[in-house]
């Protein structure tokens, strides 16, 4: 096959994944020029304390939410039935504006379609 020499045909290595999605607070929300999203894939199999970071992205100004993401990271199918979740967080001037309020599991199945990462205000915390 000459002219392929480019492409990776190799088969992805068991546990490389990819999780897709949106962060959202449930509607439209307009975000200033300083604002961040941070968006983590984390472990919690070594407890709620220690949670090991698996993937991560930063979203600078990203004018509104909701806000799309991509995430590569590796797990295998037992740690993704059980311990790992998304975290997000959005900030404006780097002070805390939006969080997810509870642990978003993360699952096997949900891995073929984009997922909604919900926000809430972190007045609520």
């Amino acid at each position: 096959m000459v002219g392929c020499s480019h492409l990776d045909l190799s088969a992805p290595a068991d546990g490389d994944r990819v999780v897709t999605g949106v962060i959202s607070t449930g509607g439209e929300e307009s975000l200033p020029d300083n604002s961040e999203v941070w968006v983590r894939v984390l472990d919690f199999s070594r407890g709620e304390s220690r949670p090991e970071v698996l993937g991560e992205q930063t979203i600078k100004n990203p004018g509104h939410l909701p806000v799309e993401f991509k995430i590569e990271f590796r797990a295998e199918d037992a740690a993704l039935r059980q311990y790992v979740s998304i975290d997000a967080r959005v900030s404006v001037g780097r002070q805390l504006r939006y969080y997810t309020a509870s642990r978003q599991p993360l699952s096997p199945g949900m891995l073929g379609e984009p997922v909604t990462v919900r926000v809430v205000p972190a007045s609520q915390l």
